[in-house]
């Protein structure tokens, strides 16, 4: 933990130079459940840390010498939004986490829409699940359009 804290300290003074907090990189200095529950929580925010963790245990964890919740308000990657007709739009670019798949198939459906999943793949894409979520929900949240 205190190779996270040393590594996560280097990596946000650097990001603080940054204009942006878009450009800050987090990374776990070892595999330990409570380092990636930080990275997590930088990233995502804390609603990603409680459906991660199975126990109530991980309000007792500090990130870089703060509670993970002051730690997640503090430093949460923000999504870049921009206007477009007066509406805030949010764009995401969809990576396929690994070679498996199902992450080709989430990554396929976000790109160029279900239908196309369904004419490539020989099973009922209905029954997929993309980051915990139902392939329907994960397109409606990661579409650009």
């Amino acid at each position: 933990m205190k190779n996270l804290l040393i590594t996560l300290t280097l990596v946000l003074t650097a990001a603080t130079a940054s204009a942006s907090n878009t450009n800050i990189k987090f990374v776990t200095a070892d595999n330990s459940v409570a380092s990636s529950l930080c990275v997590s929580a930088a990233k995502n925010g804390l609603k990603s840390v409680v459906r991660k963790s199975h126990e109530k245990s991980y309000y007792d964890i500090n990130c870089n010498g703060q509670s993970i919740e002051s730690f997640a308000k503090n430093y949460k990657v923000k999504v870049e939004a921009k206007k477009v007709n007066n509406v805030s739009a949010k764009k995401f670019l969809v990576i396929p986490a690994n070679k498996n798949s199902a992450s080709q198939i989430c990554a396929q459906a976000v790109k160029s829409g279900i239908n196309s999943v369904r004419n490539t793949v020989n099973f009922n894409v209905n029954q997929v699940t993309c980051n915990g979520k139902s392939i329907y929900r994960f397109i409606k949240q990661y579409n650009n359009t």
